[in-house]
């Protein structure tokens, strides 16, 4: 049970590991917010923004990110990863197209 009382009066930083008071909103050593001064981009709305704008690359930051549970990071990755392989095929599908196109064009 002092494990426990020292974890709580003490935290830790979830990005670098340093001790942080209490009364901190932000880590000292890498300036980390904790709790809802997280920034914008480890929440689901960022999660959400950060897909539509940069893909699959928001996957960096949603396995980052303090707030999102293991399981929405789960899902998070299943949607992304079925988001691209259809994006992908699409315009691997669309290429072959154009492809065809402008062969059978060619005399």
């Amino acid at each position: 049970m002092g494990a426990e009382e020292n974890i709580s009066e003490n935290p830790v930083c979830w990005a670098c590991g340093a001790a942080m008071p209490p009364e901190n909103n932000y880590c000292g050593k890498c300036g980390q917010g904790r709790g809802r001064f997280v920034h914008w981009y480890y929440k689901h709305t960022g999660a959400v923004f950060l897909t539509l704008t940069i893909g699959p690359f928001a996957l960096y930051f949603i396995w980052r990110s303090p707030v999102l549970s293991r399981g929405a990071k789960c899902a998070y990755t299943a949607i992304i990863s079925i988001v691209t392989w259809y994006v992908a095929s699409a315009i691997l599908g669309f290429w072959r197209f154009v492809r065809d196109l402008t062969a059978a064009a060619r005399f």
